[in-house]
């Protein structure tokens, strides 16, 4: 999924499909046991309220596109129920070695794709069909000055980059060669992306692990952190120094635009906060539009600032019912994480952090794909005893309404969870 962000829709329904085709067959096979965990769940669950409250809002406004809105009821109450499933199903099984293989395979297959895709261009020869290439909008060229390497699956990024690059300041994570060249590729496709989100966002990771290192009083490499931001600094510097002050580099111009009033989302927040005043308690509901600004060509009702627009389309109350969801559960999987040795879950939450914050100036939570990665979050929240050592022989009894088996916890280093004793039976 990671690779195919954006991109063949069939495709990974059918991958999908047959991931529960396999779980279906391991759960008769009684190889692995259903493990519905209450906190998934219920996290899904007030999404799908929300989303079926607040679409209903959208209906009774005047401004709304039906399209807008029934598009809101099948991401935020249908693909709820899919992604619950969904992660309920990596619940039941170790899945966190899943997680780690598919992050560095996907740091080096999404370059790999695009630099074949460009070196095959250069050489005539076509390595990339070009109805992969259409599909995943692969795009290479001088753009706004500088050269540019894009496609869909570079959302990823915002999830890989942040995951390999919090790995290097763990002093427990599992750092092969493998992972450093995921890590240089993952950086290497990112600084030619000429995305200014994924740059700040990977600047930020840096800061966002010394922050939850201190929230969860777990050991990193601060040495490692504060060189890889002298270098940063020196980079920059050089730069500076070496471009002549009257000179309009692009990409540093291009940072500039987007820091200044003329740039389009400067304009678009403008719009959004004074259409958010009309409306300041319900909001407009999902599908409505705001007067005189449209969105994007495909749903004229979805903007580029995603939390701006969440202010106007959920209003006071419904903003703060979502934060109040998500900090409950990040605050969850804090203290989970608390003096422990695991490195992979750590990171994990770095990855959704990457993914939040590169939200802020891009519609991403509102697609399929990087939509269902929010899961992150409900699913870190599950390991009732703690993400240590200290609880890996230890076996959670179910209630007696459940009656299955727990105790999939996670080993050092992020390995994999424990799967060596079921629970016996309520």
């Amino acid at each position: 999924m990671l690779v195919l962000m954006r991109s063949y829709f069939l495709v990974k329904l059918a991958l999908l499909g047959v991931f529960l085709l396999v779980f279906a067959v391991s759960l008769l096979a009684n190889k692995v046991h259903l493990n519905i965990h209450p906190r998934i769940v219920w996290f899904y669950f007030s999404t799908a309220i929300i989303g079926l409250v607040w679409s209903f809002i959208g209906l009774l406004n005047p401004t709304h596109y039906r399209e807008g809105v029934f598009a809101s009821l099948k991401l935020y109450v249908l693909w709820s129920a899919a992604f619950c499933l969904l992660w309920v199903l990596f619940r039941s099984m170790p899945s966190l070695r899943v997680f780690h293989t598919s992050f560095i395979i996907a740091g080096l297959a999404i370059p790999a794709v695009n630099l074949l895709a460009l070196y095959g261009s250069i050489s005539g020869h076509q390595f990339v069909p070009s109805a992969i290439q259409d599909e995943l909008a692969i795009e290479y060229g001088f753009g706004h000055g500088y050269f540019q390497a894009s496609s869909n699956n570079v959302i990823s990024m915002f999830l890989v980059a942040p995951y390999l690059l919090a790995m290097q300041f763990r002093k427990d994570a599992p750092n092969s060669l493998v992972v450093k060249l995921s890590l240089f590729a993952s950086l290497a496709f990112a600084a030619t992306s000429g995305r200014r989100a994924l740059w700040l966002v990977i600047a930020l990771i840096p800061c966002l692990v010394a922050l939850l290192s201190w929230l969860t009083a777990t050991p990193i490499k601060f040495r490692r952190l504060a060189l890889a931001y002298s270098a940063a600094a020196l980079i920059a510097l050089a730069v500076l120094l070496a471009v002549p002050m009257e000179t309009d580099t692009a990409a540093i111009s291009g940072v500039q635009r987007a820091l200044s009033s003329e740039d389009m989302r400067s304009q678009q927040g403008d719009y959004l906060f004074a259409a958010f005043l009309k409306s300041p308690l319900l909001g407009t509901g999902f599908g409505a539009h705001v007067y005189g600004y449209l969105g994007n060509d495909d749903w004229q009702s979805t903007y580029e600032l995603t939390y701006l627009q969440m202010l106007l389309n959920l209003g006071l109350l419904g903003t703060a019912l979502v934060a109040a969801l998500f900090i409950s559960y990040f605050r969850r999987v804090i203290v989970l994480l608390k003096g422990t040795d695991s490195a992979v879950p750590f990171c994990l939450l770095v990855a959704f952090l990457g993914l939040v914050l590169g939200a802020s100036t891009n519609p991403y939570l509102g697609g399929f794909d990087s939509l269902c990665f929010i899961g992150l979050l409900p699913f870190l929240s599950t390991f009732k005893q703690g993400l240590s050592l200290r609880a890996a022989n230890h076996v959670e009894r179910p209630s007696r309404s459940r009656r299955m088996r727990y105790g999939d916890l996670i080993r050092c280093l992020g390995r994999d969870e424990d799967r060596s004793n079921p629970a016996s039976r309520a």
